[in-house]
């Protein structure tokens, strides 16, 4: 099967091939050939989120003077290029959490990214066909009439946060733990991830329960703020995340070479100490 040969943050090319038992006999025929590093990737994500900021403001401080414009760039807006570009950020995130499930010898470990890979996915599409919102308000409709009349009628813009909050504690949980397990000898990628999913949280999540307290009459202009920050931070977090997935990513790598070049008179104990991811 070809697998994918990435460009890290360093620099350096990552190749994912499939570890042979002799040295230097495994190849890998690449699939993807990025012309660009890690570093250099995030960089041009963050300038084209920039792009589609600034887009959005000018149209916003002129009045919307174009139609084709608020509907192809409004941040606000569905199935439009931000949308999109959203959704390919988080098919970028699949991809990476997948490399990354090439490179872990562990079957356990191997599971945990595929499952991890398919949460990225499920968001990329999710951007696209909204369907968190439509879930949850078919969820709202059994919930409990004392619910629905004492809780859920405060939020009569969007009530989908208060009913997800408790598969969001959860799903929370265990994303640190696991990622506590997965990227335990990757610093940096911790602190990545765990400062992405905080960004898209408070983006997507938190900024969304507010715009139930928003007055949309007199104050429409802090519901516009409200958006382009909700929006903008969505897109920040899934770059972030990304970045520290490309960093574990290489470091992966490095250990994957690291336990190639050990000499065979090592004894197999130290080598599965050594080789673990």
């Amino acid at each position: 099967m070809p697998l994918p040969e990435l460009h890290a943050s360093d620099g350096h090319s990552i190749s994912l091939s499939k570890k042979s038992n002799t040295k230097n006999t495994s190849k890998s025929i690449p699939l993807f050939n990025f012309p660009i590093s890690g570093d250099r990737l995030i960089r041009l994500l963050f300038r084209i989120t920039g792009v589609l900021i600034v887009i959005h403001l000018i149209n916003l401080a002129l009045g919307g003077p174009s139609w084709q414009i608020e509907r192809l760039f409004c941040l606000g807006e569905e199935a439009n290029v931000p949308t999109w570009f959203s959704s390919a950020l988080w098919a970028f995130t699949a991809f990476a959490s997948y490399c990354c499930s090439i490179l872990v010898e562990s079957k356990k470990a191997r599971t945990l990214w595929i499952c991890i890979t398919l949460g990225f996915l499920a968001f990329s599409i999710d951007e696209v066909a909204m369907i968190h919102e439509n879930l949850f308000e078919v969820m709202s409709r059994f919930f409990p009439d004392g619910v629905r009349s004492h809780i859920l009628v405060h939020f009569k813009a969007t009530n989908w946060p208060v009913i997800a909050a408790p598969f969001l504690i959860l799903t929370v949980t265990w994303l640190i733990l696991t990622f506590k397990r997965l990227l335990s000898g990757s610093k940096t990628a911790q602190k990545l991830l765990i400062l992405g999913f905080a960004v898209t949280i408070f983006g997507g999540w938190g900024l969304e329960l507010t715009t139930n307290f928003l007055n949309h009459d007199n104050l429409q202009w802090v519901w516009e703020i409200e958006s382009v920050f909700e929006e903008s931070l969505e897109m920040i977090g899934a770059i972030i995340i990304l970045s520290g997935l490309l960093r574990h990513l290489n470091w992966l790598s490095v250990q994957v070479d690291q336990c190639t070049d050990q000499p065979e008179s090592r004894t197999s104990a130290k080598r599965e100490i050594q080789c673990q991811a």
